[in-house]
Formats: structure tokens, sequence, C-alpha cells
């Protein structure tokens, strides 16, 4: 009797296995729906399938090899979609990073809001772009100042020290973007911390809270702790902000400076 029951079992199990693959073969892959939308005639539809696709992350992307149908709308006729497959390609790390030179080539287009998805996608990507630096460093000598500030971004996300020479030539420019842009770069590479702390005595506010915000965590900030504890009276509340943290975060370091901030 017990071996009818155990057979029975066995015989319903396999039944219902059955029944589950030819319903899931019948409903077709779950990422089918967004790669069908790729194809369609409307930008915003393509669009949205590129953003479904990015939202999966690296993993799903490395098991349904989505970076190769996304690859193929990085030179579709609309902009905005070329902007949102270069994002997604830039979010699904070691796989998207397969195309660097094909994002790195995007640069050269004339069209901005396409140039500027190409850095941040390979700045996204990291050190993964490495290869692709001297590309990022070529925009850094852009007319277009938008992109000079994302170039020096993109060259920090990737941790590009080759550059940071150059990267800490844009301290010294007179739009606020790109000198705010590369103390970013700067403090993501940590590298050039004196140019950086030069910016502490900056006329525009929102330099010195950058160069504040860019010292706290880079090797030799403790160098600055007095002009960090004098920020910490100035007159705009995000220098003071920065400063602070950026004192804090140097904890014993900062003790000696204890009566200026008092």
């Amino acid at each position: 009797s017990s071996d009818l029951s155990s057979s029975a079992f066995w015989s319903s199990h396999r039944t219902l296995r059955t029944m589950a693959a030819q319903i899931l073969s019948r409903q077709g892959s779950p990422v089918d729906g967004m790669l069908s939308s790729l194809h369609s005639n409307k930008p915003s539809v393509r669009v949205w399938g590129l953003m479904q696709i990015a939202k999966l992350g690296e993993a799903r992307a490395a098991q349904f090899q989505l970076d190769l149908p996304v690859t193929q709308l990085v030179d579709d006729p609309d902009l905005g979609v070329q902007e949102q497959a270069l994002k997604t390609l830039s979010l699904q790390g070691s796989r998207g990073a397969r195309h660097c030179d094909l994002i790195a080539k995007k640069l050269a287009t004339g069209a901005q809001q396409v140039r500027l998805a190409a850095l941040d996608a390979l700045g996204t990507l990291g050190p993964f772009a490495a290869n692709q630096a001297s590309d990022a460093m070529n925009c850094l000598d852009d007319q277009d100042l938008d992109v000079v500030a994302a170039a020096c971004r993109s060259l920090g996300g990737m941790k590009a020290t080759s550059a940071a020479v150059k990267v800490a030539q844009k301290l010294d420019s007179t739009d606020v973007e790109v000198a705010i842009a590369a103390c970013e770069s700067l403090a993501t590479m940590d590298r050039e911390v004196d140019a950086v702390a030069r910016l502490l005595s900056h006329n525009q506010p929102r330099i010195r809270a950058a160069a504040a915000a860019a010292l706290n965590g880079m090797t030799r900030s403790e160098d600055f702790a007095q002009k960090l504890a004098e920020l910490v009276a100035d007159q705009d509340g995000f220098v003071r902000i920065h400063a602070a943290e950026a004192l804090r975060a140097l904890g014993p370091k900062a003790a000696a400076h204890a009566q200026t901030l008092g």
C-alpha cells in the first residue's frame, strides 16, 4: 500500500512539473516583453524597454546577454534612445563594460546630450573603462563647458589618476560647475590635494564648499585642518557644514585646532 502511495505521489509530482514547464514555455522569457519593446516604432517605448532592462542589473544582463540588444540602440535615430542605451549599458557592470569602445565613440558625436551620456556611462563603469581615459581626457579641452565638467567627473569615476594633473588645471576655471567637477574628480582619485586646498580661500562660496567636501577623506587633508577650522565660521551655510564634516572626519588630528573652533 505504501509503495502504491509513493508511486502515485511521484507520478503526480512529475505531472505538475510537466504542466509548469508547459505554462512557462507558453509564457516565454521574463524579458521577452522588454526586448520586443526595443523594436517599437515609438522612441518612448524603446526608451521604456531600455529603462526596464537597466533595472534588472548586472546578473540578469549576463544571464540573458542583455547587453547585445542594447548596443543595437546606441546609434538609434532618436537621441533620447541613444542616451538611455548608453545609461543602460553603464548599469550592466562587467557585461556593459565589454562595449566601452562603442561608448567612447559617441564622444565624437555632435549631440551634446549623447556626449554627456557617454561620459557619464564611462564614469559609472569606473575602472572597467580605464582604457578609455584618453578619450575622456580629450574632452577636457572641449569648447562646451558642460562637456568639460562631465569629463572631469568621468575621469574621477574611472579613477584615472594619469589625468589628475590635467583635471587639476580645471580648478582655475572661471566656470563654477567645471571647478566643482574638478574638485569632485580629484577627491575620488585622491590626487592633487594641495591644488584642491587652495580653493578653500576662493571668493565663490560654492567652490569653497566643494573644496571642503573634497578634502573630506583625501590623503594629507589634516595639513589643512587650520583653514577648515576657520571655515566653520564662514558666512555661507554650506561651507560651514562641509568644513565641519571634514574636520569631524579627521578626528583627533583636528584636536589641535579646537581653539579656533571654540
